[in-house]
């Protein structure tokens, strides 16, 4: 079966062309840039690379006359008909960043016969662009940008292509086979093996203790009311005084075989002096440990507040993360038995241009899942949105 997955683009013309069944290669001198493509069953895997910073437009998506709809994993998926009106007024003109927008890295073009799935490789540095075309269709490109994220090497750029069913889930279906070939699948049950307070989650509702809901009676009055599979969140500012979380409520709480765990954020860090929320005070890091933008300027923090805390920063005390596994075990010691920490998850990731503690968005990745990763070993932990790469390392997700 021949499908048409787009319409030829110019990039110029091409020298040291390599072709045989599976394989391709070839270069385009007036852009730099190296193409090699391999058939991997049934998937066409795409390696790109560029010898100097730049931007490239590859591949569009959805501009053929075949194609009918978009499908793309933003919060539950959607399915876009693309000569839809409302859509096309939603859409044309705008970006979507691929590691912050999208909770997969993946989109696809659904047809009569099937889909054409495509999946990143990485997501970090590209945006699907959402275009009209001369047939009043809206569809999708990819713009990636090639730059050197350390001031030494430019990243290289990988993707696939693999023809899906007709299900409008069918991009998610690929994904998933993808994934099971990597072995980087874990479903719920598997990280239940590890710690069995997992299996609490099952059909459980979660809710958050504010004010008086904090005290042995309200705990008292959900048991009573047939709520017996709970998680329960609560934030801890003993500075407001009144109905803090004690050890006694929490091992109530567990002995009626709940979940309950404390919010936290590692996220935005304020001056100590004038801090909103207990949360954003990270002693001996303010201000020397706010990320900075490539201009020299503090990234401003949540809200407007304060500044990013670099994960570098932290990752680079010795021993390592100090601060905030010390601010972890004061908690690990009430005696709860999870732990919901804001924003990790979440595909927002920084380059910190600081000369203390440079770093680019992958290495801030890559921070972020080492203290997931040992926070999720003590306890039951959760966080925020859980963009893929962050799912096998997290129980639950808000």
């Amino acid at each position: 079966m021949m499908v048409l997955v787009d319409t030829p683009m110019n990039l110029g013309s091409v020298t040291d062309l390599i072709c045989d069944n599976k394989n391709a290669s070839w270069y385009y001198p007036a852009h730099g840039i190296k193409i090699k493509l391999a058939l991997e069953e049934e998937r066409l895997i795409f390696h790109i690379e560029s010898n100097k910073e730049q931007g490239l437009t590859f591949p569009r998506s959805g501009h053929t006359l075949e194609s009918q709809a978009i499908i793309y994993p933003n919060s539950e998926g959607l399915f876009i008909p693309q000569q839809d009106l409302f859509w096309q007024k939603q859409l044309v003109g705008t970006k979507l960043q691929v590691n912050e927008c999208l909770t997969m890295p993946f989109w696809g073009i659904y047809y009569d016969a099937g889909s054409i799935v495509y999946i990143l490789h990485d997501d970090l540095d590209s945006e699907l662009s959402f275009k009209l075309s001369v047939d009043r269709k809206v569809y999708v490109q990819l713009e990636h940008k090639f730059y050197k994220a350390d001031n030494i090497n430019i990243p290289k750029f990988k993707f696939s292509i693999t023809l899906g069913n007709g299900s409008p889930i069918a991009p998610a279906l690929e994904y998933k086979k993808y994934l099971l070939s990597k072995g980087r699948l874990k479903t719920l049950q598997e990280k239940a093996i590890a710690n069995k307070d997992i299996e609490k989650l099952y059909g459980a509702l979660h809710i958050y203790l504010w004010g008086n809901g904090r005290t042995h009676r309200a705990i008292d009055k959900l048991y009573k009311l047939g709520l017996h599979n709970l998680w329960l969140g609560y934030d801890q500012d003993e500075r407001m005084g009144d109905n803090v979380v004690t050890k006694e409520l929490i091992e109530k709480a567990i002995s009626l075989g709940y979940l309950i765990g404390p919010y936290d954020s590692f996220h935005t860090m304020e001056n100590p002096m004038n801090a909103r929320s207990i949360n954003s005070i990270f002693p001996g890091h303010y201000p020397q440990s706010c990320i900075i933008n490539k201009d020299g300027k503090v990234n401003v923090g949540f809200g407007g507040v304060g500044c990013h805390l670099s994960s570098a920063a932290l990752a680079g005390e010795h021993p390592k993360n100090k601060t905030i596994y010390k601010r972890l075990e004061s908690f690990v010691s009430t005696g709860i038995n999870s732990y919901f920490l804001d924003c990790d998850a979440t595909g927002e990731l920084f380059n910190d241009y600081s000369p203390l503690h440079p770093m680019t968005q992958s290495q801030d990745r890559i921070n972020r899942i080492e203290r997931m990763d040992y926070i999720n070993k003590k306890l039951v932990l959760g966080s925020e949105t859980a963009a893929w790469w962050a799912v096998p390392y997290i129980a639950f997700a808000h």
